[in-house]
């Protein structure tokens, strides 16, 4: 965890990464290419370095396995010794990606672009392997949103510079999301008689997790972070299969209160996606309730007004 760009178990990634076209999360990655661009050999060679020692670990282990009386474990731990492979190898194309993509942005050549184009491909490929390792289970949010926004450089660098400038910054973003956050309050208050309550939920938030919901089940990604952690998860009843808005009464919660990201409709087959974000520092309680409301968000002035990137 001493790593800035990646954690247990995840590539994390900063801002609002649905919504706002990774402008946040580059920001950051510009911070470590410029702290790392002076050093970029030396930054490559430990990296390489841990690379060198997974494959001999793979290598010796290679040697020894078929000698181990309990072949179930034996299988586990070449399994394991693998999903550091490639998780390192991984890491590695994160970082030469970084700095190609960076390179290309601010020194468009032909030069530039070639090496963004070969760093983009080995990235996809490596990814790729640590997907197909048994038992695999990180999350790439970082990683993609990178890679998405390389895939816009590679077609066309100044339509990819204009989109990211055109995207609201994080604090123009929350401005959005608290007058949407203003809005439920009237909403709940001018539709009381059709309201229904569907869901409450107490959680303590860490960083940023997405709450999916469907029907009457429900799950949570981790985003950046800490994962979230239930306290109280009742659905009293089913979200409906049909388009209705869903609303949020927060009973407590530090800024930025949680705020629905996605309404459900036919396109995403009737799913609700609420982003719990907590600022710095420690976790935070989040308390809240959920009701649907039998109208489309159009009418309701709650259609949200951003376009959703799934990861």
């Amino acid at each position: 965890n001493s790593f800035l760009h990646m954690r247990v178990g995840v590539f994390p990634a900063e801002g609002y990464i649905a919504i706002d076209n990774g402008k946040e999360h580059l920001k950051f990655l510009h911070r470590i290419y410029l702290r790392c661009d002076p050093w970029r050999k030396e930054t490559m060679r430990a990296i390489e370095q841990g690379r060198q020692c997974a494959e001999q670990m793979i290598e010796l282990y290679s040697s020894i396995k078929t000698r181990m009386a309990d072949q179930d474990l034996a299988a586990d731990i070449e399994n394991r010794i693998a999903m550091t492979h490639n998780l390192i190898r991984t890491n590695m194309g994160y970082v030469n990606t970084l700095f190609a993509y960076f390179d290309y942005m601010e020194r468009p050549t032909s030069q530039t672009h070639a090496a963004l184009v070969e760093a983009y491909n080995n990235l996809i490929a490596v990814k790729t392997d640590f997907m197909n390792t048994p038992k695999f289970s990180y999350k790439f949010f970082g990683i993609d949103v990178l890679l998405r926004n390389a895939a816009n450089a590679i077609k066309d660098v100044e339509a990819a510079k204009i989109q990211l400038e055109s995207t609201p910054d994080r604090c123009e973003l929350e401005g959005i999301i608290a007058a949407q956050q203003q809005r439920y309050k009237e909403v709940l208050e001018s539709h009381k008689e059709t309201a229904v309550r569907f869901a409450h939920f107490e959680f303590f938030v860490d960083g940023q997790d997405m709450l999916i919901i469907s029907g009457d089940t429900y799950h949570i990604e981790n985003i950046r972070w800490d994962g979230a952690h239930a306290e109280v998860d009742d659905i009293l009843v089913p979200l409906p299969r049909e388009e209705v808005t869903v609303v949020i009464r927060d009973i407590e919660s530090r800024p930025i209160h949680p705020f629905v990201l996605e309404q459900p409709s036919a396109e995403n087959d009737y799913t609700v996606r609420i982003y719990l974000d907590d600022a710095p520092g420690g976790d935070g309680r989040m308390e809240f309730d959920l009701y649907y409301i039998p109208e489309l968000p159009e009418k309701l002035n709650l259609q949200v007004p951003w376009t959703v990137i799934h990861f």
